[in-house]
């Protein structure tokens, strides 16, 4: 995990919880809402997590029924697939997947490529974005290798010759839909409050709280859909803690 920015913003606009890195054993001030924030009747409640996301995975589905055509392409993730002749060598740095003498073998070549479990030294590097099962009735299904909703927004398109060779949806998330979940997060108490088993902090309007970073990663989660609530994050020279 990379070092922690001194001053982080984000605006939150949906459900969805927006995630700062923070450096345990230091002080932070966090800011929720300006005077143009719009909170919807809604709170965000912050807390603090291990930074693993353990929900479920986004997936999408690839279909090949039948032999792609050379010079075709899939883009996966932050990486772009060509499919090459049968007669020519592919070069694994540059994401060449070979066509097979049938559409089953090309299947496999696919999973290969993508999963990196090619023996050949030269093989194509594991995809850092997802997995891809087995063919089975000429379908793949893609699976995001990290939990959360960051997930759903894994790119996969394609541009295959053969219109019955198409991904489900322009990006993971159609077969199962991607979702957060941080089991270990731990609600930042209200100020004031005894000691950390205090009442969690919920900000429903505008509000400032000073913490103490115990976990690598600060957590903002909305009850519901908010609208434009600017959030900031500093590190406090003077380590100290209203909380």
């Amino acid at each position: 995990m990379s070092t922690p920015s001194k001053f982080q913003t984000a605006t939150l606009t949906s459900a969805a919880v927006a995630r700062f890195q923070i450096k345990q054993g230091s002080a932070y001030g966090l800011i929720v809402g300006t005077d143009a924030s719009n909170f919807n009747s809604q709170s965000i409640t912050p807390k603090q997590g291990d930074g693993k996301n353990t929900g479920t995975a986004a997936a999408g589905t690839l279909t090949v029924d039948t032999l792609p055509t050379a010079g075709d392409t899939m883009l996966i993730g932050s990486r772009t697939y060509t499919f090459i002749a049968a007669d020519r060598e592919p070069a694994g740095h540059l994401d060449e997947i070979q066509i097979g003498a049938t559409v089953a073998a090309t299947q496999a070549a696919i999973v290969a490529a993508i999963n990196g479990s090619d023996t050949d030294p030269y093989a194509i590097k594991p995809n850092a974005d997802v997995s891809a099962a087995a063919f089975a009735a000429d379908d793949s299904v893609i699976t995001a290798r990290e939990g959360g909703i960051d997930g759903n927004a894994i790119a996969t398109t394609e541009t295959f010759t053969a219109g019955t060779n198409v991904f489900d949806a322009a990006t993971l998330g159609t077969t199962t839909a991607g979702t957060d979940t941080f089991a270990s997060a731990v609600a930042l108490p209200t100020p004031g409050s005894a000691d950390s088993s205090g009442s969690p902090q919920a900000f429903a309007a505008k509000g400032m709280i000073e913490f103490i970073a115990i976990l690598p990663e600060l957590l903002l989660t909305p009850s519901g859909a908010v609208t434009s609530v600017e959030v900031f994050l500093t590190e406090l020279d003077v380590h100290r803690s209203k909380v």
